[in-house]
Protein backbone atom coordinates (compact mmCIF):
# COMPACT_ATOMS: atom_id res chain seq x y z
CA UNK A 1 0.00 0.00 0.00
CA UNK A 2 2.79 2.59 1.22
CA UNK A 3 4.67 1.41 -2.36
CA UNK A 4 1.76 2.27 -4.39
CA UNK A 5 0.68 5.81 -2.75
CA UNK A 6 4.73 6.22 -3.10
CA UNK A 7 4.52 5.62 -6.98
CA UNK A 8 1.09 7.85 -6.88
CA UNK A 9 3.13 10.92 -5.22
CA UNK A 10 5.69 10.66 -7.49
CA UNK A 11 3.74 10.55 -10.38
CA UNK A 12 2.56 13.94 -9.46
CA UNK A 13 5.60 15.60 -9.55
CA UNK A 14 7.27 17.33 -12.17
CA UNK A 15 9.12 15.73 -15.04
CA UNK A 16 12.75 15.07 -14.27
CA UNK A 17 14.20 18.58 -16.28
CA UNK A 18 17.74 18.76 -18.23
CA UNK A 19 19.71 16.27 -16.61
CA UNK A 20 23.80 15.83 -17.39
CA UNK A 21 25.44 12.93 -18.67
CA UNK A 22 29.26 13.23 -18.75
CA UNK A 23 30.74 10.56 -20.81
CA UNK A 24 33.81 9.59 -22.92
CA UNK A 25 36.60 6.81 -23.33
CA UNK A 26 38.05 6.01 -19.67
CA UNK A 27 41.02 7.76 -18.65
CA UNK A 28 40.05 11.05 -20.78
CA UNK A 29 39.19 13.13 -17.69
CA UNK A 30 35.31 12.50 -17.12
CA UNK A 31 35.77 12.12 -12.97
CA UNK A 32 37.85 15.39 -13.08
CA UNK A 33 35.18 17.12 -14.93
CA UNK A 34 32.49 14.94 -12.56
CA UNK A 35 33.97 15.86 -9.73
CA UNK A 36 34.11 19.34 -9.94
CA UNK A 37 30.46 19.53 -11.27
CA UNK A 38 29.28 17.68 -7.98
CA UNK A 39 30.08 20.95 -6.34
CA UNK A 40 27.22 22.80 -7.91
CA UNK A 41 24.72 22.51 -4.68
CA UNK A 42 21.46 21.83 -7.27
CA UNK A 43 22.71 19.07 -8.83
CA UNK A 44 21.88 15.44 -7.33
CA UNK A 45 24.28 12.76 -8.56
CA UNK A 46 25.40 8.69 -6.83
CA UNK A 47 27.65 8.68 -4.09
CA UNK A 48 30.25 6.14 -2.43
CA UNK A 49 27.03 5.27 -0.40
CA UNK A 50 25.07 4.63 -3.33
CA UNK A 51 27.73 2.10 -4.76
CA UNK A 52 27.59 0.46 -0.93
CA UNK A 53 23.86 0.74 -0.51
CA UNK A 54 22.23 0.70 -4.38
CA UNK A 55 18.90 -0.90 -3.32
CA UNK A 56 17.98 1.92 -0.33
CA UNK A 57 18.27 5.38 -2.18
CA UNK A 58 16.11 7.26 0.91
CA UNK A 59 18.53 5.75 3.14
CA UNK A 60 21.59 6.62 1.04
CA UNK A 61 20.57 10.17 -0.20
CA UNK A 62 19.31 11.42 3.71
CA UNK A 63 22.66 10.41 4.85
CA UNK A 64 24.13 12.47 2.79
CA UNK A 65 21.92 15.41 3.04
CA UNK A 66 22.82 15.57 6.79
CA UNK A 67 26.73 14.89 5.87
CA UNK A 68 26.43 18.09 3.92
CA UNK A 69 24.80 20.04 6.30
CA UNK A 70 26.85 19.19 9.41
CA UNK A 71 29.89 19.17 7.01
CA UNK A 72 29.92 20.87 3.61
CA UNK A 73 32.61 18.88 1.62
CA UNK A 74 34.86 20.17 -1.46
CA UNK A 75 34.83 17.23 -4.24
CA UNK A 76 38.42 16.73 -6.28
CA UNK A 77 39.41 13.83 -8.12
CA UNK A 78 42.74 12.25 -6.88
CA UNK A 79 45.26 12.40 -9.04
CA UNK A 80 46.50 9.27 -11.25
CA UNK A 81 43.51 7.70 -9.38
CA UNK A 82 40.97 5.80 -11.49
CA UNK A 83 37.56 6.84 -10.86
CA UNK A 84 38.47 8.06 -6.81
CA UNK A 85 37.21 11.57 -6.01
CA UNK A 86 38.01 13.05 -2.13
CA UNK A 87 35.50 14.10 0.04
CA UNK A 88 33.62 12.24 3.13
CA UNK A 89 30.90 11.17 0.89
CA UNK A 90 32.24 11.54 -2.69
CA UNK A 91 31.04 11.19 -6.06
CA UNK A 92 30.83 7.64 -7.70
CA UNK A 93 30.39 5.75 -11.20
CA UNK A 94 27.79 3.57 -8.63
CA UNK A 95 28.39 0.74 -10.69
CA UNK A 96 26.22 -1.26 -8.95
CA UNK A 97 23.24 0.71 -9.61
CA UNK A 98 23.69 0.81 -13.52
CA UNK A 99 24.06 -3.37 -13.23
CA UNK A 100 21.33 -3.35 -11.96
CA UNK A 101 19.76 -1.74 -15.05
CA UNK A 102 21.57 -3.13 -17.54
CA UNK A 103 22.84 -6.60 -16.04
CA UNK A 104 26.02 -6.93 -18.28
CA UNK A 105 27.61 -10.55 -15.29
CA UNK A 106 31.12 -10.80 -15.31
CA UNK A 107 34.21 -10.40 -18.28
CA UNK A 108 33.83 -14.46 -18.25
CA UNK A 109 30.27 -14.68 -18.46
CA UNK A 110 29.10 -11.40 -20.11
CA UNK A 111 25.73 -11.87 -20.89
CA UNK A 112 25.47 -9.14 -23.24
CA UNK A 113 27.01 -8.78 -26.47
CA UNK A 114 28.39 -5.56 -25.78
CA UNK A 115 27.89 -2.18 -23.42
CA UNK A 116 26.24 -0.85 -26.92
CA UNK A 117 22.44 0.26 -26.08
CA UNK A 118 19.81 1.58 -27.99
CA UNK A 119 16.30 2.84 -26.79
CA UNK A 120 14.58 -0.85 -27.59
CA UNK A 121 17.23 -2.88 -25.56
CA UNK A 122 15.90 -2.28 -22.32
CA UNK A 123 11.97 -2.83 -21.17
CA UNK A 124 9.71 0.37 -20.82
CA UNK A 125 8.92 -1.30 -17.34
CA UNK A 126 12.41 -0.89 -16.23
CA UNK A 127 12.88 2.54 -17.75
CA UNK A 128 9.60 3.47 -15.41
CA UNK A 129 11.07 2.25 -12.18
CA UNK A 130 14.53 4.09 -13.37
CA UNK A 131 12.53 7.20 -13.73
CA UNK A 132 10.77 6.82 -9.92
CA UNK A 133 13.72 5.96 -8.90
CA UNK A 134 15.75 9.43 -9.83
CA UNK A 135 12.94 11.34 -8.85
CA UNK A 136 12.84 9.87 -5.37
CA UNK A 137 16.16 11.22 -5.20
CA UNK A 138 15.71 14.46 -6.31
CA UNK A 139 12.87 14.41 -3.95
CA UNK A 140 14.25 13.52 -0.85
CA UNK A 141 17.72 15.67 -1.59
CA UNK A 142 15.57 18.58 -2.57
CA UNK A 143 17.73 19.17 -5.60
CA UNK A 144 16.82 19.95 -8.96
CA UNK A 145 18.73 18.38 -11.59
CA UNK A 146 20.77 15.14 -11.61
CA UNK A 147 24.20 14.49 -12.86
CA UNK A 148 25.80 11.18 -14.21
CA UNK A 149 29.31 9.78 -15.00
CA UNK A 150 29.89 6.57 -15.89
CA UNK A 151 32.24 5.98 -19.27
CA UNK A 152 29.89 3.05 -19.86
CA UNK A 153 26.85 5.81 -20.89
CA UNK A 154 29.14 7.12 -23.96
CA UNK A 155 28.02 3.74 -25.41
CA UNK A 156 24.31 4.25 -23.97
CA UNK A 157 23.43 7.88 -25.59
CA UNK A 158 20.38 6.16 -27.07
CA UNK A 159 18.98 4.89 -24.34
CA UNK A 160 19.60 8.26 -22.31
CA UNK A 161 18.05 10.52 -24.86
CA UNK A 162 14.66 8.06 -24.97
CA UNK A 163 14.18 8.45 -21.02
CA UNK A 164 15.62 11.90 -20.60
CA UNK A 165 14.92 13.76 -24.25
CA UNK A 166 16.12 17.15 -23.11
CA UNK A 167 19.52 15.53 -21.56
CA UNK A 168 22.61 17.51 -21.64
CA UNK A 169 25.74 15.36 -22.94
CA UNK A 170 28.98 16.98 -21.87
CA UNK A 171 31.52 14.49 -24.06
CA UNK A 172 35.40 15.15 -22.37
CA UNK A 173 38.16 14.26 -24.99
CA UNK A 174 41.98 14.19 -24.73
CA UNK A 175 44.69 14.00 -26.74
CA UNK A 176 44.35 10.26 -28.12
CA UNK A 177 48.42 9.63 -27.67
CA UNK A 178 48.25 10.60 -23.84
CA UNK A 179 44.73 8.96 -23.26
CA UNK A 180 46.22 5.52 -25.01
CA UNK A 181 49.15 5.22 -22.29
CA UNK A 182 46.66 5.97 -19.44
CA UNK A 183 44.85 3.27 -20.90
CA UNK A 184 47.17 0.83 -21.25
CA UNK A 185 48.42 1.53 -17.60
CA UNK A 186 44.56 1.12 -16.32
CA UNK A 187 44.43 -2.14 -18.57
CA UNK A 188 47.51 -3.83 -16.87
CA UNK A 189 46.43 -2.44 -13.43
CA UNK A 190 43.04 -4.11 -13.79
CA UNK A 191 44.96 -7.44 -15.63
CA UNK A 192 47.50 -7.91 -12.16
CA UNK A 193 44.56 -6.70 -9.21
CA UNK A 194 41.20 -8.60 -11.01
CA UNK A 195 42.54 -10.82 -13.77
CA UNK A 196 40.35 -9.18 -15.70
CA UNK A 197 41.70 -9.20 -19.76
CA UNK A 198 39.58 -6.36 -21.36
CA UNK A 199 38.97 -4.06 -18.48
CA UNK A 200 37.02 -0.60 -19.99
CA UNK A 201 33.69 -0.30 -22.00
CA UNK A 202 32.87 -3.44 -24.08
CA UNK A 203 32.84 -1.74 -27.40
CA UNK A 204 31.04 -3.73 -30.13
CA UNK A 205 33.46 -6.68 -30.94
CA UNK A 206 35.36 -6.97 -27.43
CA UNK A 207 35.16 -10.85 -27.16
CA UNK A 208 37.30 -11.11 -29.97
CA UNK A 209 39.74 -8.61 -28.52
CA UNK A 210 40.48 -10.28 -25.49
CA UNK A 211 43.76 -11.77 -26.18
CA UNK A 212 45.13 -8.95 -28.21
CA UNK A 213 47.82 -6.68 -27.06
CA UNK A 214 46.53 -4.09 -24.28
CA UNK A 215 47.88 -1.35 -26.90
CA UNK A 216 44.97 -2.72 -29.52
CA UNK A 217 42.65 -2.95 -27.17
CA UNK A 218 42.97 0.69 -26.07
CA UNK A 219 43.68 1.99 -29.40
CA UNK A 220 40.18 0.43 -30.71
CA UNK A 221 38.55 1.61 -27.72
CA UNK A 222 39.15 4.88 -27.99
CA UNK A 223 38.86 5.23 -31.65
CA UNK A 224 35.44 3.07 -31.63
CA UNK A 225 33.72 5.30 -28.27
CA UNK A 226 34.76 8.27 -30.54
CA UNK A 227 32.79 6.72 -33.51
CA UNK A 228 29.78 5.83 -31.90
CA UNK A 229 29.47 9.08 -29.51
CA UNK A 230 29.25 10.95 -32.90
CA UNK A 231 26.73 8.41 -34.51
CA UNK A 232 24.05 9.21 -31.88
CA UNK A 233 25.08 12.78 -31.42
CA UNK A 234 24.26 13.44 -35.28
CA UNK A 235 21.19 11.02 -34.93
CA UNK A 236 19.64 13.12 -32.73
CA UNK A 237 20.63 16.40 -33.69
CA UNK A 238 21.99 17.02 -30.35
CA UNK A 239 24.19 19.65 -31.45
CA UNK A 240 21.51 21.61 -33.47
CA UNK A 241 19.12 21.27 -30.37
CA UNK A 242 22.07 22.73 -28.11
CA UNK A 243 22.75 19.11 -25.97
CA UNK A 244 25.88 18.14 -26.72
CA UNK A 245 28.89 20.23 -25.61
CA UNK A 246 32.60 18.91 -26.10
CA UNK A 247 35.43 19.28 -23.82
CA UNK A 248 39.43 18.94 -23.33
CA UNK A 249 40.84 17.87 -21.09
CA UNK A 250 43.96 19.75 -21.84
CA UNK A 251 41.82 22.53 -21.16
CA UNK A 252 40.33 21.87 -18.00
CA UNK A 253 43.81 21.30 -16.42
CA UNK A 254 45.39 24.51 -18.23
CA UNK A 255 42.86 26.75 -18.10
CA UNK A 256 40.36 25.33 -15.35
CA UNK A 257 38.69 28.19 -14.37
CA UNK A 258 37.15 29.76 -17.88
CA UNK A 259 36.59 26.16 -19.10
CA UNK A 260 34.47 25.27 -16.31
CA UNK A 261 32.92 28.33 -16.58
CA UNK A 262 31.82 27.25 -20.10
CA UNK A 263 30.41 24.16 -19.29
CA UNK A 264 28.57 25.79 -16.85
CA UNK A 265 26.74 28.78 -19.18
CA UNK A 266 26.06 25.40 -21.44
CA UNK A 267 24.29 23.38 -19.30
CA UNK A 268 22.64 26.45 -17.25
CA UNK A 269 24.18 26.21 -13.99
CA UNK A 270 25.67 28.84 -12.40
CA UNK A 271 29.42 29.06 -10.51
CA UNK A 272 29.89 28.76 -6.77
CA UNK A 273 32.35 29.03 -3.85
CA UNK A 274 32.44 25.24 -3.76
CA UNK A 275 33.27 24.91 -7.56
CA UNK A 276 36.04 27.35 -7.49
CA UNK A 277 37.78 25.85 -4.42
CA UNK A 278 37.47 22.75 -6.25
CA UNK A 279 39.30 24.40 -9.45
CA UNK A 280 42.08 25.57 -6.98
CA UNK A 281 42.73 21.80 -6.74
CA UNK A 282 43.11 21.60 -10.36
CA UNK A 283 46.48 20.21 -11.18
CA UNK A 284 48.40 21.25 -13.89
CA UNK A 285 49.96 19.11 -16.87
CA UNK A 286 53.40 18.27 -15.82
CA UNK A 287 54.55 15.29 -18.14
CA UNK A 288 53.98 14.77 -21.88
CA UNK A 289 53.75 11.04 -23.49
CA UNK A 290 56.36 10.03 -25.46
CA UNK A 291 54.83 9.18 -28.71
CA UNK A 292 57.09 5.91 -29.41
CA UNK A 293 53.96 4.00 -27.56
CA UNK A 294 52.11 4.41 -31.24
CA UNK A 295 54.90 2.29 -33.24
CA UNK A 296 53.51 -1.03 -30.88
CA UNK A 297 50.14 -0.55 -33.04
CA UNK A 298 49.35 -1.84 -36.36
CA UNK A 299 50.24 0.64 -39.15
CA UNK A 300 45.84 1.02 -39.78
CA UNK A 301 45.16 2.04 -36.27
CA UNK A 302 48.20 4.45 -35.81
CA UNK A 303 46.68 5.84 -38.69
CA UNK A 304 43.50 6.23 -37.49
CA UNK A 305 44.48 7.40 -34.16
CA UNK A 306 46.36 10.37 -36.08
CA UNK A 307 43.27 10.91 -37.65
CA UNK A 308 41.10 11.12 -34.20
CA UNK A 309 44.19 13.66 -33.49
CA UNK A 310 43.66 15.87 -36.23
CA UNK A 311 40.05 15.73 -35.73
CA UNK A 312 40.22 17.49 -32.10
CA UNK A 313 43.10 19.98 -33.29
CA UNK A 314 45.77 17.72 -31.43
CA UNK A 315 48.22 17.85 -34.51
Amino acid sequence: MHIKMLKSYLDRLDNIKRPIAIVGTERSGTTLLYSILANDPTLYWYSRLDSLLPNSPILTTSLRKIAETVKPQVYTAIPGKISKTRGLIPPSECIPCWKKIFNWGTEDNYILQDDYFEEFNVPPSTKEKIYDDLKLRLLVSGKKRLLFKWPGLSLKIRFLYDVFPDIIILHIIRNPVDNLASLIKAKKKAYQSTGERFWGIKIPGWKDLIQEDFAVQAALQIIKVDELIEKDILQFNLVQRKQYFRIKYEDLLSAPEQTVEKVLHFSGLKSSVRIHQALAGVSKPTSTISREIMKSLPQSLQHKLEELSQKYGYI
